[in-house]
């Protein structure tokens, strides 16, 4: 694990980043990833880095996957001020409720 990250998160990190790497080695893009280092975010920067890494061991195996103009932002929830303020995001949260 990395400094100051517990296993647990850095399987979460990994399941995530697989998750990621399926998607776009669907869609067949190999995207720019950005994210955001700022102090107390300990997850953005170890997340990219998985991916990063992840992506370019399929891209060597897939031939089909090309730099696209896809960029994956990776952000944590400081930055969206307003998402915490909805309460629902779909119509099933929106059924469950009523």
């Amino acid at each position: 694990p990395s400094a100051g990250i517990s296993g647990g998160a850095t399987n979460e990190l990994e399941r995530m980043s697989q998750q990621l790497v399926s998607l776009f080695t669907t869609m067949g893009e190999l995207p720019t990833i950005r994210y955001r280092s700022a102090k107390g975010d300990n997850l953005s920067n170890p997340l990219a880095v998985i991916l990063q890494r992840e992506l370019q061991s399929q891209a060597s195996r897939h031939a089909n996957l090309r730099q696209g103009s896809a960029t994956l932002l990776i952000m944590d929830r400081t930055v969206d001020l307003l998402a915490p303020l909805l309460h629902e995001f779909t119509l099933q949260a929106m059924g469950a409720d009523v």
